[in-house]
């Protein structure tokens, strides 16, 4: 198993990483002088984290990656490894959300959803395992859940996060059954699932929404009470806060 008590010199590839959750995991890694790579859907984002983290001295590259196309999965994974090394951590951490009622999503946006929160997740690990067994190296995957993952969390239902919370569901299986699989290839998986973060995950879905299917309709559910505002507000953290939980989880491997 792959030791995080440090991580100078380690290699993470991280997607998502240009924004919100994914971000805080880029800047945490680089300052402990990990090399890290960045992969998200937003190339000007994904340029400008590099540009800021490298000018700071630390081992940062990246590229554009829509983790829901194999191709582009394959091409970020084998770009990490020619430029900073062996990717000793995968963290991922992509993720999107589309409210609205079960009954009522379009199947076009299940799809989605679930492409970018299981699917991509399987797929990326898929090209990391196969690299890590040709390479003959231990290696470890840090999987962003939520808490939705293990319930539906009463204060969150007036947001309407149907299909996310399905998806979720999958993401801890899906972590639960590589971990069997993969415990005799020293591969170790860790899941974390948070509750309320301070990112923009929304605003940020609806744009690669937008960009990847046309101009969005209101988000059902988005006339939400005060008091599930006040609710949310209690239980959010920062992105930071939530990261360093991360860490401290990936050295104790406590996951």
């Amino acid at each position: 198993m792959v030791d995080f008590s440090q991580y100078r010199d380690k290699g993470v590839l991280v997607t998502g990483g240009a924004n919100g959750l994914g971000l805080a995991l880029v800047e945490s890694f680089a300052n402990a002088g990990a090399r890290v790579f960045v992969a998200d859907i937003v190339e000007d984002s994904v340029n400008a984290v590099v540009a800021r983290l490298s000018a700071s001295g630390v081992v940062c590259i990246g590229s554009k990656c829509d983790v829901t196309k194999a191709d582009e999965v394959e091409a970020a994974l084998d770009k990490a490894w020619e430029a900073i090394g062996p990717i000793d951590l995968l963290c991922n951490n992509a993720g999107v959300v589309k409210p609205g009622a079960l009954l009522e999503a379009s199947q076009e946006d299940i799809n989605w959803q679930f492409d970018v929160n299981v699917w991509s997740i399987l797929n990326m690990t898929k090209t990391y395992v196969k690299r890590l067994r040709q390479a003959s190296r231990a290696g470890y995957i840090l999987i962003t859940a939520s808490e939705h993952s293990l319930s539906y969390p009463s204060y969150t239902k007036e947001f309407l996060p149907q299909v996310y919370n399905m998806s979720k569901h999958a993401v801890l299986s899906m972590a639960v059954l590589l971990r069997e699989e993969l415990k005799n290839d020293k591969v170790g998986i860790s899941v974390l699932c948070p509750g309320a973060i301070a990112t923009n995950i929304a605003q940020n879905s609806a744009m690669i929404r937008s960009v990847k299917f046309g101009a969005s309709t209101p988000a059902e559910g988005s006339d939400v009470s005060m008091e599930a505002l006040d609710l949310l507000a209690q239980r959010t953290k920062s992105a930071e806060e939530i990261v360093a939980i991360a860490v401290e989880g990936l050295i104790k491997q406590l996951f």
